[in-house]
């Protein structure tokens, strides 16, 4: 995956914030290793992603307690 670091006017409605990581998928590129690595496909052209703003956890790791029930 190709990596584009890109910065412009937020657009919010449409994912485009005002720093944004791109990945350009490759032909040898697998879908699930840009999900792993916390990319999320993009809706405006196929084998584009950006890279999520949010935190993904294992499940099997986590614990409940008083701050996250």
């Amino acid at each position: 995956m190709r990596l584009i670091f890109s910065e412009y006017p937020a657009e919010y409605e449409s994912y485009r914030f005002p720093y944004q990581v791109w990945g350009v998928q490759e032909d040898d590129d697998d879908a699930d290793d840009a999900l792993e690595l916390g990319f999320m496909p993009s809706r405006m052209k196929i084998g584009l992603w950006y890279l999520g703003r949010s935190l993904r956890i294992s499940m099997k790791r986590f614990k409940e307690n008083s701050e996250n029930r």
